[in-house]
């Protein structure tokens, strides 16, 4: 199951604020016919906030600003039976119970910034950079920078 909302609110003179938020839901049924054999609900979730302007430096351009987290698993425990060794003696496989958390050692947040141009023939130009703090949501990963590039045409 899951929930969420989004809003833009129009500020005047081609400014937009838009925010979103989404929360998750995960409970896994006929798990314990496999490897798993204990779970609880697992809770997700993810949230933007921007910063738009239209008509900045000409006609049908858009700059912007955001900042967001990517789909996260907040909270979610999973109990697994994995196989670890072997009993040749009695033909057996030996496993072993380990539980642990699916959540994340930390929090991915994105800072993004864009700009868009509206060409003639219906070309579309972009260009993104984008700032990434504890890339994967994990601590132990440097900040990560990525540009992009696109380039569409509507026909």
């Amino acid at each position: 199951s899951f929930a969420g909302f989004k809003t833009d609110v129009r500020l005047g003179k081609g400014f937009t604020v838009t925010g979103q938020h989404t929360s998750g839901w995960t409970t896994i049924e006929n798990a314990l016919q496999s490897f798993v054999t204990d779970t609880n609900t697992f809770r997700t979730s993810s949230f933007s906030a921007a910063l738009t302007k239209k008509n900045l430096f000409r006609k049908n351009d858009r700059i912007g600003i955001a900042i967001y987290q990517p789909l996260r698993i907040e909270s979610g425990q999973i109990s697994l039976n994995l196989p670890t060794g072997r009993d040749y003696a009695a033909d057996q496989i030996l496993f072993t119970s380990e539980t642990g958390t699916l959540a994340p050692s930390s929090r991915q947040l994105d800072i993004e910034a864009s700009y868009r141009i509206y060409g003639q023939k219906g070309y579309i130009f972009e260009v993104n950079f984008i700032h990434q703090f504890n890339p994967g949501h994990t601590v132990s990963l440097a900040h990560a920078n990525a540009f992009l590039l696109r380039i569409s045409r509507a026909y």
